[in-house]
C-alpha cells in the first residue's frame, strides 16, 4: 500500500516592484503582438483562451520579453532565493489573454517551478485568481487571491486552473517554466536535528 507523508510546501505571492513600470508598454506589446487564440475541447476540457504566445515559449527574442526579463529575473531571484535555493534559469515564458467565459482548465507545467505574473485583471472578480486542488485532498481546491501587479511563484507539479473570466473585461497574466540548479550552502550545514516520519 502507498503510504502519503504530508510535508510543507509553499506557494509565494508578492507585488511585482516593477509592475507600474511596466505595465502601460508591456501591455500595449501584448495586445499588439500578431498572436492567435486557442480552444480545447478533447477529453474533459473546454479551454479556451483569446490570446497567447505558447507555441514561441522557449523564444526569448520577442519584443515584450526583451522589454520585462532583467525585471523578473531579479522579481523571481527574491522567491528562489527565500526557498533556500539560487541559480534560476527560465525555460519557458508566455503571455496568456483572457476575455468573458474563457477558460484554462486543470493542468499542470514542466521543471521545477511556475509563476503567474497578474499584468492586467478586471477588479473584484473571483475568477482573477488561479486554483489549485490540494495535493492532500483532491476533493478540496483553493485559491489564492491577488490584485493587479501580483506575482505567485509554486511547484510546477501542483495541479491548477484560471476558473472562467466572469466579466466583460480583459485579463492578461504572464506564466513561466523555470529550473533552480543549487542550493545556498549556508542552509545545508550543522543540522541539529533530523525528524523520523513513519
Amino acid at each position: 500500500m502507498i503510504k502519503k507523508f504530508e510535508i510543507i510546501n509553499f506557494i509565494l505571492k508578492d507585488q511585482f516592484n516593477s509592475h507600474s513600470k511596466l505595465k502601460t508598454h508591456l501591455t500595449d506589446l501584448i495586445l499588439n503582438s500578431k498572436d492567435k487564440g486557442w480552444h480545447n475541447n478533447k477529453g474533459n476540457f473546454n479551454d479556451k483562451i483569446f490570446k497567447l504566445d505558447w507555441p514561441l515559449a522557449d523564444n526569448t527574442e520577442r519584443p515584450w520579453i526583451k522589454y520585462l526579463i532583467n525585471d523578473l529575473y531579479s522579481q523571481l531571484s527574491k522567491f528562489s532565493d527565500s526557498l533556500g535555493y539560487t541559480d534560476i534559469i527560465i525555460n519557458k515564458i508566455w503571455y496568456q489573454v483572457y476575455k468573458k467565459n474563457n477558460t484554462h482548465n486543470w493542468h499542470i507545467h514542466h521543471d521545477n517551478f511556475s509563476g503567474v505574473y497578474y499584468l492586467k485583471l478586471p477588479e473584484d472578480d473571483i475568477s482573477n485568481y488561479t486554483e489549485f486542488l490540494s495535493p492532500n485532498n483532491f476533493d478540496v481546491s483553493f485559491r489564492i487571491k491577488v490584485k493587479e501587479g501580483d506575482i505567485i511563484f509554486f511547484p510546477s507539479h501542483l495541479i491548477h486552473r484560471a476558473p472562467a473570466l466572469q466579466k466583460e473585461e480583459t485579463k492578461i497574466i504572464i506564466s513561466w517554466n523555470l529550473n533552480v540548479s543549487s542550493v545556498k550552502k549556508e542552509i545545508t550545514s550543522n543540522k541539529n536535528q533530523t525528524l523520523i516520519l513513519e
